[in-house]
């Protein structure tokens, strides 16, 4: 590969992953730690999606920071090189990261509109199940996105160092 400035956008693309990855584990150590409403009692469930509520403002900055950033960083990645091993991950991180965005944007909304109708627990878990369940299978292809492309990157940078050249990231 032997390529500068496409060494510099992918480990900055990473970077932005990564970053986000923690912020993901960090958000979801929050919620986790929000003490679940044990009754029906509509004002412990009211407290609760505040509890939400403020656990998704403290990060949002943050988390919006780091999806902008993967898309600036992913589309410089990009722009240098059209190796399928490295434009399809990155293509496949920055299109969960907006869809990410998105779901985030939703839970948010649907929280705040929860928070204002005294909804039960029932109607809570049924109306953030689709987003949560969605979730989980995103954060797994993230995972292996970001290890194929890293995984393949270091390979190559590897090869490079063996062969004292590489194909210039084409």
């Amino acid at each position: 590969m032997a390529n500068e400035a496409l060494d510099i956008a992918v480990t900055e693309f990473v970077a932005a992953v990564e970053e986000r990855n923690r912020l993901s584990k960090a958000l979801k150590r929050e919620r986790q730690s929000v003490a679940k409403p044990v009754t029906r009692d509509t004002d412990a469930v009211k407290q609760y999606i505040a509890a939400l509520i403020a656990v998704y403002e403290k990060v949002r900055t943050e988390l919006e920071a780091s999806y902008t950033n993967i898309a600036s960083s992913g589309a410089a990645v990009i722009e240098l090189t059209d190796n399928p091993n490295i434009v399809n991950p990155t293509q496949a991180l920055m299109d969960d990261a907006v869809a990410e965005r998105a779901e985030s944007n939703k839970m948010q909304t649907r929280l705040q509109r929860l928070e204002g109708t005294g909804a039960g627990r029932l109607v809570l878990f049924l109306s953030l199940l689709p987003t949560l369940l969605r979730a989980l299978p995103r954060e797994q292809q993230i995972q292996k996105n970001l290890t194929d492309l890293t995984s393949y990157y270091l390979l190559e940078m590897m090869l490079d160092d063996d062969t004292g050249g590489g194909n210039g990231g084409n």
